[in-house]
């Protein structure tokens, strides 16, 4: 009896996960994206910028980088964008709805209600190395022949842009000055002929002196003599060589000479067991092997 009403309730409770099972599948296909939405948005700023996601740090971007956000919904956001060099901030408000896939971008600091301070100088820095470009001391981005790098400015005051070659000392550096209500292009261009050219902390580009050419000495020698010489020096060298090894060697059998003697004294003279015969034999193999060496 009670095994009968175990199994009962065994089966009952499958049967009561089954259709619990079975109802959610129901619910997810009847009502498949109503729980579930996603907001795709990138990110501009012209000038060096952290970007915030409610209050939370996610990256810093330039004026050639930008940040792809992906957030999911239903939720509402908010966007920050702080400038690094000033402090101000944009803030925009996104809400990420349900059953939508909304893509937006977010530009920073690009009219006036946000940025009191329009933007009116693009400045361009091209180089033909790679080097890493700074405004004011602050590093912005990393260039080289392939790759510019542009930058917006507002005014009115002056910058200073360094140009700082990687894995060099070469440094540079120009001035630019942005005047009140005026739109300034310009175009920096670094080391654009640095084979041929060295460059100046402050930007000032100096030719290269030729290589100073040496005279041969009045009433000298002529080639074939000097030829004669040089062969002369490598065969003495050559000389002193083999002789230095030469030397080497006999001081390396020498000492080899040595440490047998002591190890057959203290093997064989200053062992009692062995006999005067054993010895004798000894002390003869020993000079047969050291008279090589005294003929050296």
């Amino acid at each position: 009896m009670l095994r009968s009403v175990i199994e009962s309730l065994i089966t009952k409770g499958k049967f009561m996960r089954n259709c619990s099972l079975s109802c959610f599948l129901c619910l997810l296909f009847l009502f498949p994206a109503v729980t579930f939405g996603y907001g795709h948005y990138t990110v501009y700023s012209p000038v060096l910028a952290d970007v915030y996601v409610d209050n939370e740090y996610r990256a810093t971007i330039s004026a050639t980088q930008t940040l792809k956000l992906i957030l999911s919904g239903p939720q509402s956001y908010v966007i920050g964008v702080q400038a690094k060099d000033t402090g101000q901030t944009y803030k925009e408000s996104v809400n990420v709805g349900t059953n939508m896939n909304e893509h937006r971008d977010i530009r920073a600091f690009l009219n006036s209600e946000s940025n009191p301070q329009q933007l009116n100088a693009e400045i361009t820095v091209y180089s033909q190395i790679p080097a890493d470009v700074y405004v004011d001391s602050i590093l912005k981005a990393s260039v080289n022949a392939t790759q510019p790098m542009a930058i917006n400015l507002s005014g009115p005051r002056s910058y200073v842009f360094e140009v700082r070659a990687k894995g060099s000392n070469m440094i540079y550096r120009e001035e630019v000055s942005i005047a009140d209500n005026s739109v300034v292009k310009k175009e920096i261009r670094a080391f654009s002929e640095v084979q041929s050219q060295t460059y100046l902390p402050a930007g000032t580009v100096v030719p290269v002196p030729a290589p100073i050419q040496v005279a041969a000495p009045q009433g000298g020698i002529s080639r074939e003599e000097m030829n004669a010489e040089i062969h002369k020096a490598t065969a003495q060298a050559k000389a002193e060589a083999l002789s230095e090894e030469a030397g080497r060697r006999k001081r390396a059998d020498q000492r080899a000479l040595t440490n047998k003697g002591i190890a057959h004294v203290v093997g064989v003279e200053a062992n009692p067991g062995l006999s005067g015969s054993v010895k004798n034999m000894e002390r003869i193999k020993l000079l047969i092997e050291a008279i090589p060496s005294f003929k050296k």
